[in-house]
């Protein structure tokens, strides 16, 4: 399995889940584009601000996903199964 150097960053009280795409995620990203924008909430996560293609080595950042484990850290299963 490729190393795909997730990090997990605090910085001003957040934590943010990021990594850099590979050829294939960002392919599969673009290729869904339209599935993506029928779902708000997907749309939001996968598609760019920009609305630009993504591109092998973009770095895809996850806020949701990071303040979903820090809730987990700090809360146990509990924080994720009646959390917000």
């Amino acid at each position: 399995m490729q190393d795909k150097s997730i990090k997990a960053i605090y910085k001003n009280k957040f934590f943010i889940v990021l990594f850099n795409l590979s050829h294939f995620e960002a392919t599969l990203f673009n290729n869904n584009k339209d599935l993506f924008l029928k779902n708000k909430a997907a749309a939001k996560i996968f598609i760019r601000k920009n609305r630009k293609a993504w591109k092998a080595g973009d770095r895809f950042i996850q806020k949701d996903l990071a303040r979903t484990l820090k809730r987990i850290s700090r809360e146990g299963r509990d924080g994720f199964y009646t959390g917000k």
